[in-house]
């Protein structure tokens, strides 16, 4: 029989050598403060009667951009 060494190569995994989850646990967290933040802007935006202007909609690429990064980044695993 051979033996089957190989290591674990997941970005998410936190050994004293690796600290990728960490990066992964931060981006994840400022996702969900990202999108909160958004949701509250656009709530305020329509309360007060306003329109939609050019930074509201960087703000919404810019949020579908970071959330496709993050989701692409996790299927790597």
């Amino acid at each position: 029989m051979s033996s089957n060494n190989t290591t674990n190569t997941h970005h998410s995994v936190i050994t004293p050598d690796n600290h990728g989850g960490y990066i992964t646990i931060t981006s994840a967290i400022l996702l969900i403060g990202t999108v909160l933040v958004y949701f509250l802007r656009l709530t305020v935006r329509f309360a007060l009667g306003g329109e939609l202007g050019s930074d509201d909609y960087l703000l919404t690429a810019g949020t579908v951009w970071l959330s496709n990064m993050e989701l692409s980044m996790r299927s790597l695993n």
